[in-house]
């Protein structure tokens, strides 16, 4: 999945509280309907800060299908799905299931396996941080159009003995989907479950989202999900078996500012200190200024970083940021490929509003 903003950048207890309403912004609301113009699809945006969540939603399904998008419809929200991965890792590390210094092959593999002495360079936190040297794909991995429904298991940890084998680990972060899918199956694996199990189980159960879910092979789509448009044609989803946690999250505008509440400590969740120690930067991000934490991008060079990630699957795009000194966060969704990109819109409303004074 394009890492979009790499380029802008240079790389780029139990419970939940009250939630602060839904608010009319109309500034929030102008650019994001200048942002999205005239194109095919929709977009759908969330803008929170101190005084609640400002929704603002754009466009229709798509061609022949004249729904309106809503702040409930649901999109394909692809990376932003690593930052729950991070939260996985995090979360285990909290109940001792885990280190983040512990191998990889410790969990995926059989125990006594010849391999894993080969592979013990490989660590969870090399995965969290793109800095396994891993490849961004399994070198085995081929799609005619993307689609990630044919890769299993199986496959996945054929590819980990090959590849891990010649990995060159903590060079310089580059992104990799490989390595945040091998994480994702070795953190369920330390909980004792399968991936989607333990994600609902220690995520998005935890962060109350009860809209937002993983897009596997044979899961029934709701009926207010609209098509993926690839330069205004409908596409086929992507679905996902074993490579789901690289991308495979669907959610909603109302799901992602839930989220980013709890990420600025607007709601309080039994994740929220897990929250923290994942955007806490742990090493620069490819050649550029940015950081990187346990898979949460920084911006440098200010002293009001913002965090952040973006996705992209066939047709949709999703951009999700926050800035805890400003207690500002934003979220932009949309299932066309063409035009501006979420990031363009994302980054200006963080820099937008006035901000106040920074928290002490």
């Amino acid at each position: 999945m394009r890492n979009l903003a790499l380029f802008l950048f240079g790389v780029a207890e139990l419970g939940v509280g009250l939630a602060a309403p839904a608010r009319a912004r109309p500034e929030v609301e102008a650019a994001a309907k200048r942002w999205f113009g005239v194109r095919p699809g929709g977009a759908s945006v969330a803008f929170i800060d101190a005084e609640g969540v400002t929704f603002a939603a754009n466009g229709q399904f798509g061609p022949g299908d004249s729904r309106s998008i809503t702040p409930d419809t649901t999109f394909e929200i692809g990376s932003v799905s690593k930052l729950f991965v991070a939260l996985l890792l995090a979360e285990s590390e909290k109940a001792g299931n885990v280190s983040r210094e512990d191998a990889a092959a410790k969990y995926l593999l059989p125990p006594g396996d010849p391999d894993v002495p080969k592979l013990a360079k490989i660590t969870l936190v090399s995965l969290a941080t793109h800095s396994s040297g891993l490849p961004r794909m399994a070198s085995d991995f081929s799609s005619a159009d993307g689609n990630r429904a044919g890769f299993t298991r199986s496959q996945l940890t054929v590819a980990f003995r090959r590849d891990g084998a010649t990995a060159v680990v903590g060079g310089k972060s580059v992104y990799s989907n490989f390595g945040v899918v091998l994480l994702g199956h070795a953190l369920a694996a330390a909980w004792g479950g399968d991936y989607p199990r333990v994600l609902q189980e220690r995520v998005l159960d935890p962060l109350g989202l009860e809209h937002t879910w993983l897009g596997l092979v044979g899961v029934k789509a709701p009926a207010d999900f609209p098509p993926a448009l690839v330069k205004g044609r409908k596409v086929a989803h992507w679905e996902f078996d074993a490579l789901a946690p690289s991308g495979a999250l669907r959610s909603t505008a109302r799901d992602m500012a839930k989220f980013l509440q709890a990420c600025l400590g607007q709601r309080e969740t039994s994740v929220n200190a897990s929250i923290r120690e994942c955007i806490r930067p742990l090493r620069t991000m490819g050649d550029g200024p940015g950081k990187i934490g346990l898979n949460w991008m920084s911006t440098t060079g200010t002293p009001r970083p913002i965090y952040w990630h973006n996705g992209a699957t066939a047709g949709f795009r999703a951009f999700v940021a926050f800035e805890p000194l400003a207690g500002i966060a934003v979220a932009v969704l949309t299932n066309t490929d063409t035009g501006a990109p979420p990031e363009t819109l994302g980054f200006e409303l963080m820099g937008r509003v006035n901000r106040g004074a920074p928290k002490k």
